[in-house]
């Protein structure tokens, strides 16, 4: 029997990395499956040694959308409180660097909306861990707003794992996700999920009807599909995508339209 092989897959919510890493496994992969932020990417570099065999898959979006969705997941799934996205990106900076973070109940770095859409310096970071050569042949970089439907989407990746016939039924909406409302009240959402991991932490057990409350609470929620400050990180972030296309050499400028 052959020795199985590694694959390390790095993104966040926004881009359905959960839901990515259950589509690998349709591949029927004989390869370990390890998940990463993408903001752990330069902490990756000290805690892994690196051989011949393991593969990189990076999911990239739009990272100005990217910043905006992500918040709205957090908010919906309780774990965000702050229900204004200007005054989350205000509190990023005190998140990263005060005591808030020992309370959450989910990694801080899901919290970095604006930090977390820099792309290149973690990339820098995964090209010096593996050299050029394993970086332009093992990494696989999947753009999420590049591909035009799913067939297109499975080709690339089962072109780079090698695989050439698949069964994968899946949307690129399970990926590129986007909310459509936040909670009507996320102050009683993230109580919700409080009690929840509280209750999964201490009981070991997990309240079911907590979710239909979770769920009512965004269902009736706020109907929220774009912001003005989207269209400000487009512009704030235009130096970190022409950084980033030179990096892949593709013209991201033109993908994510900056």
């Amino acid at each position: 029997m052959s020795e199985k092989g590694k694959i390390f897959v790095f993104g966040t919510k926004a881009e359905g990395i959960e839901k990515f890493c259950r589509l690998l496994k349709q591949f029927n992969l004989n390869s370990d499956i390890f998940i990463f932020h993408i903001c752990e990417l330069p902490e990756f570099r000290e805690k892994i040694e690196v051989g011949s065999s393991e593969k990189f898959i990076v999911l990239l979006r739009n990272p100005a959308l990217r910043s905006f969705e992500m918040w709205k997941i957090m908010l919906c799934e309780g774990f965000e409180w702050v229900d204004d996205f200007e005054l989350a990106l205000a509190r990023e900076q005190t998140r990263f660097f005060g005591a808030e973070h020992r309370k959450l109940y989910t990694t801080i770095y899901d919290f970095l909306y604006w930090r977390s859409s820099l792309y290149s310096e973690k990339i820098l970071a995964l090209k010096q861990k593996l050299g050029e050569k394993k970086f332009c042949e093992d990494v696989l970089f999947l753009v999420l707003d590049e591909f035009r439907n799913e067939n297109e989407f499975v080709k690339t990746l089962g072109s780079f794992l090698n695989l050439w016939e698949n069964n994968t039924k899946f949307s690129l909406s399970d990926l590129k996700i986007t909310k459509e409302r936040i909670p009507y009240n996320s102050k009683i959402q993230y109580v919700l999920r409080a009690i929840w991991e509280e209750s999964k932490r201490k009981f070991g057990f997990q309240p079911v009807f907590l979710k239909f409350i979770m769920n009512l609470n965004v269902l009736f929620g706020k109907k929220l599909e774009h912001h003005w400050l989207v269209d400000f990180l487009r512009f704030a972030l235009k130096k970190e995508v022409e950084r980033l296309s030179e990096i892949l050499k593709k013209d991201l400028m033109k993908i994510w339209e900056m």
